[in-house]
């Protein structure tokens, strides 16, 4: 069900509402379904609508899922492309929304054409580092640990971490068994160092919670 079909959407006849019944979650609202820019915008600028990411946008009171962010990411994804590291991170976390959407590609094809809105980089992705979400392809969220602590610097490797850990996307032991399927002379060494280094910021924290 779309969002317009939720409730009576405010765009119709513009009169003052106090408390919109919520829309339901999972439909990505575009200037196409009101009209035009100019209405999408300015339902934007009056809060009825909240951006996602470029020109997809949310019912303002509508729970945005991962599912939603991928769809709203979809027409920037190349084909035969996956869509890893900071972009994967944002899908499931909403952590650090970056202004490009980055892109794997296998060493097998060649390199995507450069394009202002993509980030590419060449990656060996195994059986389980992809998953079909929102009906576009992404990093697991153990593969997106492994890349965060690859190829981000280590505070934000870090940050990254917990917040995938805290959004419950992933448990340690799946990505400790991920980085055990590193290939020698790797990072695999550094990467654990990094999970252990998140997970004892994530236990330090909890204790002073009990503290207080």
């Amino acid at each position: 069900m779309s969002c317009a079909e939720a409730s009576p959407p405010p765009w119709q006849d513009w009169t003052p509402i106090v408390a919109p019944p919520a829309p339901r979650s999972g439909t990505l609202v575009r200037p196409d379904d009101v009209g035009g820019m100019a209405a999408w915008q300015a339902l934007c600028l009056a809060g009825f609508l909240t951006i996602v990411w470029g020109d997809s946008a949310v019912c303002t009171r509508s729970p945005l899922r991962p599912e939603d962010r991928t769809l709203a990411l979809s027409p920037y994804v190349l084909p035969r492309t996956v869509v890893g590291r900071h972009s994967a991170l944002w899908v499931y976390t909403n952590m650090r929304r970056s202004t490009r959407v980055h892109l794997l590609y296998s060493p097998t094809q060649h390199r995507p054409t450069p394009a202002p809105e993509h980030a590419t980089h060449q990656a060996v992705l195994l059986d389980g580092d992809v998953q079909c979400l929102g009906g576009i392809d992404i990093t697991s969220p153990a593969r997106t640990a492994i890349d965060l602590c690859v190829h981000l610097a280590r505070p934000l490797a870090i940050e990254g971490l917990r917040a995938l850990l805290a959004s419950e996307a992933v448990q340690s032991s799946e990505i400790r068994a991920r980085i055990a399927q590193m290939p020698p002379r790797s990072r695999s060494s550094e990467a654990a160092d990094i999970v252990n280094a998140a997970l004892g910021i994530e236990r330090s924290l909890t204790l002073a919670d009990e503290l207080l």
